[in-house]
């Protein structure tokens, strides 16, 4: 189906989400607290990632990062690798919960978190950890059920020891302009991958606290994320009645729902001077149609 060309470099139609993972499909008018989730049933084979966050009042204004890291192999063949990151910007609460649906396979996980506490917008590594560091930076262990909880302490670590390989070698790139009709409103931007044997896995999720009251253009990039050629579908969700909890779009256009929209994309290769990966343009004056995000893709 081809449609949102001018927000899109690449638009696909994308595979459909089968048992691997739970589709709320309920009524137009009933409140889901969340897009698309796996659960956290040991029996599945896959679920989601939950991190459960407590004390942080000192990063209310600070940009963080959760990566979610998966343990390949053990000893001298023990490789650590990315597959998904989670972005709060800022992270706007001090107890909350940090999701990434639908991640978490057999086997062991780290999550290496982060918090941007000289406010650069940069990784700042810390050699002379736990002492001196210019950012707050944990690693901790996931259980099996795709859990951890974490009360904030000053065990610091260093994590560009141990750096995880990328998920993959291109970036998520999305623009975003004229949005002042949505001043002050969360905004989440969800990746994620449909899979071949149905279901899909969560590459992505960026959550803008408060849209800024200005129309200029707000360009947000993620690195080593996105693999060539594949198939992705990004999925738009601003909180437009405010009451924190997602309400689907009313496909009788009734009043006080939220805006949500899915868009198709694929893993473009570097050019030139285009990095490639996915991009994402976004008009607030023209947006795309909308549809409901937690519908099975």
């Amino acid at each position: 189906m081809m449609r949102l060309l001018r927000f899109v470099t690449i638009v696909l139609a994308m595979a459909s989400v089968g048992p691997g993972c739970t589709a709320i499909t309920s009524g137009d008018f009933e409140e889901r607290a969340e897009p698309l989730v796996c659960g956290n049933d040991l029996g599945s084979s896959r679920v989601d990632m939950r991190l459960d966050l407590t004390d942080m009042n000192a990063h209310l204004d600070n940009l963080t990062v959760a990566n979610l890291v998966r343990i390949e192999g053990s000893g001298a063949a023990r490789v650590r690798r990315t597959v998904a990151r989670a972005v709060l910007d800022p992270l706007g609460e001090a107890n909350l919960q940090i999701p990434l649906p639908c991640t978490v396979l057999d086997g062991n996980h780290e999550v290496d978190l982060v918090a941007d506490l000289n406010g650069n917008r940069m990784y700042d590594p810390c050699p002379r950890a736990p002492e001196g560091c210019e950012d707050h930076q944990w690693r901790l262990m996931l259980q099996a059920d795709g859990t951890v909880s974490y009360q904030h302490d000053v065990d610091f670590v260093d994590l560009a020891q141990g750096a995880p390989l990328p998920r993959g070698a291109l970036p998520v790139r999305a623009a975003f302009g004229n949005m002042s009709q949505f001043a002050g409103r969360r905004m989440e931007v969800h990746v994620r991958r449909p899979l071949e044997e149905g279901g899909f896995e969560t590459v992505l999720v960026y959550v803008l606290g408060a849209i800024p009251d200005t129309n200029d253009m707000l360009v947000r990039r993620e690195e080593n994320l996105i693999e060539l050629r594949e198939r992705y579908e990004v999925a738009i969700w601003i909180d437009t009645n405010g009451n924190g909890t997602y309400d689907p779009p009313s496909s009788i256009g009734a009043e006080g729902r939220d805006y949500a929209t899915t868009i198709d994309a694929v893993g473009e290769p570097p050019g030139a001077v285009d990095p490639g990966g996915v991009q994402v343009l976004f008009d607030g004056q023209s947006p795309p149609p909308q549809e409901d995000i937690a519908l099975e893709p």
